[in-house]
């Protein structure tokens, strides 16, 4: 809910702004949705007992999507791997993470955690730019 109250509130110029190294608002629901679904799959490997990596790509011509449409594809991300998690697992099998070697089910969602509270501070960070208050139709400095 946090996110979708969050990004309820982006017009499509501002979701585009990029500044001060930051990715853009598409960039970083985009990253959340793909990680969502990264770990929705891999919790599911977890749960039948297989030690398997997912790659889930984004999804293809992202630069013609409305920010809409990508909100609503983080949105059903988000449901996807409220699925996975939603369901026991038991299976003592890990996962290897990219950065922090093999996970379990828990540790995988803290992983998600994370990924989401770092894209977060990006996020307000961008947020409180001017260039993005601008594209936001902002008469202020934020």
């Amino acid at each position: 809910e946090r996110y979708s109250a969050l990004f309820a509130q982006v017009s499509e110029e501002a979701s585009r702004v990029t500044t001060a190294g930051l990715p853009s608002v598409r960039e970083v629901v985009i990253a959340l949705s793909v990680a969502n679904r990264r770990i929705a799959a891999t919790l599911h490997s977890l749960r039948s007992g297989r030690s398997f990596v997912h790659t889930v790509n984004s999804p293809k011509g992202l630069d013609e999507w409305s920010f809409e449409a990508i909100r609503r594809e983080y949105e059903d991300s988000w449901r996807e791997l409220g699925i996975a998690a939603a369901q026991p697992i038991e299976s003592p099998i890990r996962v290897s993470h990219p950065f922090f070697g093999p996970l379990n089910a828990a540790e995988w969602m803290a992983a998600l955690v994370y990924e989401h509270e770092m894209q977060t501070r990006q996020l307000d960070r961008l947020m409180r730019t001017q260039e993005y208050a601008s594209a936001q139709g902002a008469k202020w400095n934020p």
